[in-house]
């Protein structure tokens, strides 16, 4: 393949890579951060040889913005991961401090119990005790005895306060968990991305990629994902640097196959209408399998979009057009009292219309992917014959 030369400046243009030496490394001894460590040091190493070519072409650059992508990712993640790191730590200090003041307070409780006990018992020695002695006695040891139970609620209070905050904090535990998850997803972007950069050098080396994806030295070329987000609101899943007509299979990340699809003649694929979580994609063609993608996460809309109402003339019969729905989703048309009038599908653009309606005002709700949007503007047209200027309101 004729390798296409290009100005250093250009390569460096394409990929504006973050510092990984840079990144703060306040580790402890622990096997995760002496082995980020060792990424980083070996991902650095790495950029250093690929961006020192002059040798690009559409597949490197692909390559190369893959990278730092993945980089910018690990490197905010690594940032989350130090915080709830950190938190962790300090619920435990917390936890610590918490059971021994509360360890305390059970032998200072268990103190009052027993002199409780002494005080009810002198109550009862003098309770049938009709002498002046006995009855001076006998209200003397009850008055002790109603002080020691206040003393007994007191510490009773500052016991259960110490349980409710034992209660607050008792989800540490799940931080581990977390802390985990999030450490693993860090090492494996990083694999990722040496593996990315790697294949990057051996393109450079080798001049053995292509536009699209082709098969080159009986290998797989890795996939690359990447997110879209619409104007209204959804995402989708764009696949490219893949193997025209191959098969292209979407992963969670934690390894269960969600779905599948064939790269078209351009090595491109997409996925949509996916619930939040994170993804990546990995090919086969001809008995042959690819690494897996970068990894991708998002979250959801809540909503779709909010769809916006009008009302035009269409031969002198007022008209109500809908614009800012999602393509296919369904468009309910109310009236202001909240009654369901009429129902559309948007077409490809997002658009929608209703005619031949009596005079009122209207307004209309979206509904697209299980996901209902808030209420249109409201619009209100007195005669079908004459077309009035419309009123709009938003509610």
């Amino acid at each position: 393949m004729k390798k296409m030369k290009v100005t250093k400046g250009l390569v460096a243009s394409a990929v504006v890579l973050i510092p990984l030496s840079s990144v703060s490394m306040a580790f402890a001894s622990t096997s995760f951060d002496t082995q980020y460590q060792s990424n980083v040091s070996e991902e650095t190493s790495l950029l250093q040889t690929a961006q020192s070519s002059s040798v690009s072409n559409p597949q490197i650059v692909a390559l190369s913005n893959a990278v730092q992508t993945i980089n910018t990712q690990v490197s905010a993640l690594y940032q989350s991961e130090q915080t709830l790191a950190n938190q962790e730590a300090d619920m435990t200090q917390v936890n610590t401090s918490n059971d021994q003041s509360l360890q305390q307070l059970q032998q200072q409780r268990d103190q009052i119990l027993q002199q409780s006990q002494s005080a009810w018992d002198q109550v009862n020695r003098f309770k049938n005790n009709r002498s002046s002695f006995g009855r001076r006695s006998f209200e003397h040891s009850r008055q002790d005895w109603l002080t020691i139970g206040q003393q007994l609620n007191l510490i009773d209070n500052q016991i259960r306060s110490f349980h409710d905050r034992g209660n607050q904090f008792s989800y540490h535990s799940s931080y581990n968990g977390a802390v985990s998850a999030l450490q693993s997803s860090i090492l494996k972007l990083q694999d990722t991305s040496i593996q990315y950069t790697n294949e990057w050098i051996n393109l450079e080396q080798t001049g053995t990629g292509t536009s699209g994806g082709s098969v080159g030295s009986g290998t797989l070329p890795i996939p690359i994902v990447t997110m879209n987000t619409s104007y209204y609101g959804l995402v989708t899943l764009t696949i490219s640097n893949a193997t025209p007509d191959a098969t292209v299979n979407l992963y969670t990340s934690f390894g269960q196959e969600v779905s599948s699809t064939t790269a078209d003649s351009n090595g491109n694929a997409s996925f949509d209408n996916l619930p939040s979580g994170s993804y990546y994609v990995v090919q086969t063609y001809d008995g042959q399998q690819s690494g897996q993608s970068n990894t991708v996460t998002y979250t959801a809309q809540s909503t779709v979009a909010t769809p916006s109402l009008v009302v035009n003339d269409n031969n002198g019969l007022a008209e109500v057009d809908v614009s800012n729905a999602a393509p296919d989703a369904t468009v309910n048309l109310y009236s202001s009292s909240g009654q369901e009038v009429s129902s559309t599908t948007a077409d490809s653009n997002g658009n929608a219309s209703f005619d031949n309606l009596p005079s009122g005002s209207y307004y209309v709700v979206q509904i697209y992917d299980g996901q209902q949007s808030a209420q249109s503007n409201t619009v209100t047209f007195s005669d079908q014959s004459t077309l009035a200027t419309p009123s709009l309101a938003v509610i």
